[in-house]
């Protein structure tokens, strides 16, 4: 049973895989892994994205990569952080805080 983040990348997901240009199968394997039934769970809502997976799933789904890296930090993070993450590297900025 998916939580409600985990539903919201499941539905992205699903929305682009079926879009895709590769099979369920070829997206496990472009993601390093051994078995569909993960990538199903992903699709479910039953398992969460690594974050170390998502730039992969993005390149296969043909999806929008920072869009998918958003949902899946707030499947993983409470929501203020995952908005004080977005402050921080939004404008590429070095802090205004010298160091000597």
């Amino acid at each position: 049973m998916s939580s409600g983040r985990n539903a919201e990348v499941a539905s992205f997901i699903q929305v682009h895989i079926a879009k895709s240009a590769y099979t369920l199968e070829e997206i496990t394997l472009l993601l390093g892994l051994h078995n569909t039934e993960i990538v199903e769970g992903f699709c479910r809502g039953d398992r969460k994205v690594p974050l170390d997976k998502v730039n992969a799933l993005a390149e296969a789904l043909g999806c929008d990569r920072r869009q998918l890296f958003l949902l899946v930090l707030n499947s993983w993070f409470d929501t203020d952080f995952v908005t004080m993450l977005e402050e921080v590297f939004a404008n590429g900025s070095a802090s205004s805080v010298e160091h000597s």
